[in-house]
């Protein structure tokens, strides 16, 4: 079982640098309703758009991902006009290999 870090952002932000698995998300919009941009890569402009979620108004939407998503250089989120807060998980790798997460993230399922 692999735990996910997490970073909860109110403005543009470089998320991680490097390789990284995205596994979930949570976006808290205003009365207007809001709109993230998730890249891969170290921002909004070298970077390669990877989702463009949105969120109704007064809302909060959950996503999580069956198969987390491969990001090669980086998470880069572009938040939008009317979100109180977008969170965002993923799980930093080393080597570029979804198989070496960094250790701490790896725990054993024990019943």
């Amino acid at each position: 079982m692999l735990a996910s870090a997490y970073r909860v952002l109110t403005k543009d932000q470089l998320v991680s640098v490097g390789p990284v698995l995205w596994t979930a998300f949570i976006l808290h919009t205003s009365v207007d309703g809001g709109d993230v941009h998730v890249y891969d890569g170290m921002d909004a402009v070298s970077g390669t758009l990877a989702a463009h979620i949105v969120g109704w108004a007064n809302d909060v939407n959950f996503g999580s991902f069956h198969s987390p998503i491969l990001f090669n250089s980086g998470i880069y989120v572009d938040i939008g006009s009317n979100v109180h807060h977008f969170a965002i998980y993923f799980i930093p790798l080393r080597g570029g290999s979804p198989l070496q997460p960094y250790p701490g993230f790896m725990f054993p399922v024990t019943d």
